[in-house]
């Protein structure tokens, strides 16, 4: 525990830049200065600190050349990027360029016997942009190094087998400042350069000695489009050149899908931790000025994260600087890359024009010849037009890339955007819909319900995303951007707010969604679940209170044990009590079960979780054909019904007559209600507990659905053979169809009356799992976005919040208090969430759902809190 303590010191006074003298006495009694000092390096170096921004006992104590010789050692290694930002410095006292860092990284890694997985994602997506090595080319190069008889005796031969250049794809834009590395004579004879290179090797030296002479302190800016192109690029790819670039507070970045982003592994690293914050919030319509107070991160630092991302492939500028040098003398553009900087001008004159202000053309990366150009610049100080937002959660990226859903390798360029990025912008909205367009439901029935139920949310997904798409906002702009759920709770309260606020008008989340999103009901336009409205058993027992009626439920705390149901649980002389289980955890799987032997599974899933019982169904009885025993009925019959908030009655029947005939199989089916075949009268006890249920919670102007449990009872089912029946008086009418299938394929009408109905769940938001409730909920949307009915959800949101607090305070442990703070926190962790888990409601900052710390029962009617209950003796008579 002191450990921690120290630990925590030590961060808190390298943050703080502390000299050694302003330590405490116990830190410095465990840390000398020495190490201190070192520390102090290391800490700069991992956030990639240049030497003017060390603190001052530092720079007196070390030259800014030993400085950067410990910071290229220490990045590679712990395998963090190249320190770009520098690379001036680190190529004029270390000699090390990207391609000898990353070969010797690599190297170092097959030498060591490491995995390829311990390489983090940003690194890896450098390694594989420039020396081509990914996963399957490790394996190979670790499957041929260890082959070698060497490999037992001396592992040094090792580099030999590794790229000696940059890949050919590894390409120079005109508008970059280049220079010479000046290396040792015998590394460039094992080079081989051509005598073009060689000469042009000596000329940018020469250069960059005379720049250093006059002290230009820049160590010479000569562009990349001044010199021939082809032994230009030559000198580049074997690591005799290196490139700069500059991005400026007032720059925008746009992030096209990403396409070779290598998925390894997330790691606590400061810098990796910013780069995803920063990526998961970039647009191009904020400036990294904004960007950088928005994030409430130093202005130097989302710059170089934006150079980074550059660098990466990852983003590309929004526009295009062209220097004034090339602008004004055009005559130092050699003619090898005239035709090239001539389109680059044309297109930046042509963007001026069309513009409402002029605007010039930037570059966007080495390896991304052209950048888009249809965007002007705009006002950074002004407020862009307001779009819509889709919070969707890590298990939507899920479906999109665990399903084989496209062979077009873009679809997955899309879903590893989703996942990694956590935000698909407007502009890549309309290829993503292109995609989701090829998916074809027919052909993959045969994968089972869990493919169907991946597939389906696909094809949801994508008419909600055409449906909010044609929807025109306040500040007359259409458009909608998706952003992952787990991304926005690691930002700063702060910051969550500001982005959300700045950029959205509406906010529509997916559901289920596994975090809840850090969000106040205070915020107007959300429809879908938040922190302070987050669906869990506790909602639905919210629910079953402000009605008044519902199944008789139990709810169970951590641990209980019971001897025997209540009464209300139990099953009668004439049927048997089916009860539905529902545990206290993420994504819970729900379960069925008989109460006459289902005691022992309660006891054992209590172990882990808190758990909710409701009594659902009750099977009638009757005699088997020989009249010796009584078993369920087979005329009896049990199904899920989704229906959302916004449905009318005939939506509502619709939907229910949909379930029952995929539940049956049946072509069409009729529901009587005292011998009358009609689907209002017949469904009116399950119509009127949909309109009690929405007026109890007000949701007439709500974006969510209803998740009922109905049970049937079947009037008649009479089933052909194999020729056609005679038409009947009967409901039940079977015909025979020999052109569909092999032998005789039936169509089959079937006639229900209605037994039970009970509300089971309840969702905010749009569940992309039931694209027939999907459906119905994006008939709804452009009028539930109107200014009236928005208002009146907005007033009813913040009135159901406080009401559910109330009821969370007297029946829970969670305070009033500590449920106002939920939105203002941050999931912010060790290193990104991205691939993190929340395995329970209660836990891991996923708020509004506490675990309950009593039973509490609720016999139909009425809820009750049983505080005093022993789990050792039986509570109730049997």
């Amino acid at each position: 525990m002191a450990g921690q303590h120290h630990a925590r010191d030590l961060q808190q006074a390298l943050e703080s830049r502390l000299p050694y003298e302003a330590l405490s006495g116990p830190l410095r009694q465990r840390v000398s200065l020495q190490a201190y000092k070192l520390h102090s390096v290391h800490f700069a170096a991992l956030r990639y600190h240049s030497y003017q921004r060390l603190p001052k006992f530092l720079r007196v104590s070390m030259t800014e050349q030993s400085y950067y010789e410990v910071l290229i050692a220490y990045l590679q290694e712990n395998l963090q990027l190249y320190p770009y930002l520098h690379i001036r410095k680190i190529a004029q006292y270390t000699k090390e360029t990207p391609l000898s860092y990353y070969t010797t990284m690599i190297s170092e890694l097959l030498k060591a016997e490491r995995s390829y997985d311990t390489l983090p994602n940003f690194t890896a997506v450098d390694v594989l942009n420039i020396i081509g090595i990914g996963r399957n080319q490790y394996l190979e190069l670790t499957k041929e190094v260890r082959s070698k008889l060497r490999w037992h005796i001396n592992r040094r031969f090792v580099k030999n087998y590794l790229p000696s250049e940059m890949l050919p794809s590894v390409t120079l834009p005109p508008f970059w400042g280049v220079f010479a590395v000046d290396m040792p004579a015998e590394a460039i004879k094992r080079v081989n350069l051509s005598n073009e290179e060689a000469a042009l090797h000596r000329q940018l030296l020469k250069l960059s000695a005379e720049n250093e002479s006059h002290n230009s302190g820049s160590g010479g800016c000569h562009f990349a489009c001044e010199f021939p192109r082809e032994p230009l690029h030559a000198l580049y790819r074997k690591g005799l050149v290196c490139a700069t670039f500059s991005v400026g507070p007032e720059d925008q970045i746009t992030v096209p899908p990403l396409e070779r982003f290598v998925m390894n592994r997330t790691s606590d690293d400061p810098t990796e931790v910013m780069l995803y914050k920063v990526l998961s919030t970039i647009d191009n319509r904020t400036s990294l000025s904004l960007l950088a107070q928005l994030l409430m991160l130093d202005e130097l630092d989302v710059c170089a994260a934006a150079q980074v991302y550059i660098r990466l492939g990852l983003a590309q500028l929004k526009t295009v600087h062209i220097p004034e040098e090339i602008l004004n003398f055009t005559e130092r553009v050699h003619e090898t890359w005239r035709d090239v900087v001539e389109e680059r001008m044309s297109e930046a004159s042509a963007v001026s024009l069309t513009g409402s202000a002029p605007c010039t053309f930037t570059e966007a990366g080495a390896s991304e010849a052209d950048a888009g150009t249809k965007d002007t610049c705009p006002n950074n100080g002004s407020h862009p037009p307001r779009r819509i937002a889709l919070l969707y959660d890590a298990s939507l990226t899920g479906f999109l890339m665990m399903t084989n859903l496209s062979a077009d390798p873009t679809f997955k360029q899309h879903a590893v955007t989703l996942f990694e990025l956590g935000k698909l912008s407007e502009e890549m909205i309309g290829s993503f819909i292109e995609k989701l367009e090829q998916v074809d439901i027919k052909t993959e029935h045969d994968l089972g319900d869990e493919a169907v139920k991946y597939i389906c949310s696909v094809l949801s997904l994508r008419e909600v995303l055409k449906a909010l798409r044609r929807v025109v906002g306040p500040d007359k702009e259409s458009g909608v951007d998706m952003l992952k759920v787990e991304s926005m709770n690691e930002l700063e309260p702060t910051t969550r707010y500001s982005v959300l606020g700045r950029n959205y008008w509406a906010y529509f989340v997916t559901s289920p969604v596994s975090y809840a999103p850090l969000i106040d009901v205070a915020l107007n336009g959300v429809y879908g679940s938040t922190v302070s409205l987050m669906p869990s058993p506790w909602m639905t027992l919210y629910l079953y209170n402000k009605m008044g009626t519902g199944p008789p439920s139990l709810l169970l705390p951590v641990g209980a044990r019971l001897a025997a149901w209540p009464p209300l649980l139990q099953d009668t002389e004439k049927s048997v009590a089916k009860l539905r289980l529902q545990p206290f955890t993420m994504d819970a799987e729900i379960t069925y079960v008989e109460a006459a032997t289902s005691i022992i599974l309660l006891n054992e899933m209590t172990v882990m979780a808190p758990l909710l019982v409701q009594r659902v169904e009750d099977v009638p009885l009757e005699r088997d054909t020989e009249g010796r025993f009584l078993v369920e009925s087979t005329k009896y019959t049990s199904l899920d019904v989704v229906v959302p908030f916004t449905a009318s009655d005939t939506e509502a029947v619709a939907l229910f007559c949909a379930a029952v005939k995929q539940h049956s199989h049946a072509t069409s089916v009729h529901f009587v209600s005292a011998d009358v075949v009609d689907e209002m009268v017949g469904l009116r006890r399950f119509l009127d507990l949909f309109h009690l249920a929405v007026e109890a919670m007000h949701l007439k102007d709500s974006l969510g659905c209803f998740t009922f449990h109905v049970s049937l009872h079947e009037v008649v089912k009479e089933e052909g053979g194999g020729k056609e029946t005679a038409p009947t008086p009967t409901p039940t009418v079977t015909h025979v169809d020999p052109t569909k299938g092999r032998g005789f394929k039936k169509e089959m009408t079937r006639c229900y009356s209605l037994a039970d109905a009970h509300i089971t769940d309840l969702g905010f938001g749009i569940p992309l799992t039931h694209p027939d409730c999907c459906s119905v909920m994006v008939r709804h949307l452009e009028d539930l976005l109107g200014e009236t009915r928005s208002e009146c959800h907005n007033n009813a949101m913040r009135d159901l919040a406080n009401d559910f607090g109330l009821f969370l305070g007297s029946h829970s442990p969670l305070t009033s208090s500590a449920r106002e703070k939920m939105a203002l926190q941050s999931t912010a962790v060790v290193g990104p969430s991205t691939q993190m888990h929340i395995r329970r409601l209660g836990e891991g900052g996923n708020g509004g759902a506490p675990f309950p710390s009593a039973m509490i029962f609720f016999d139909g009617a009425h809820l009750a809190v049983m505080d005093d209950w022993n789990p050792l003796v039986e509570l109730w008579p049997v």
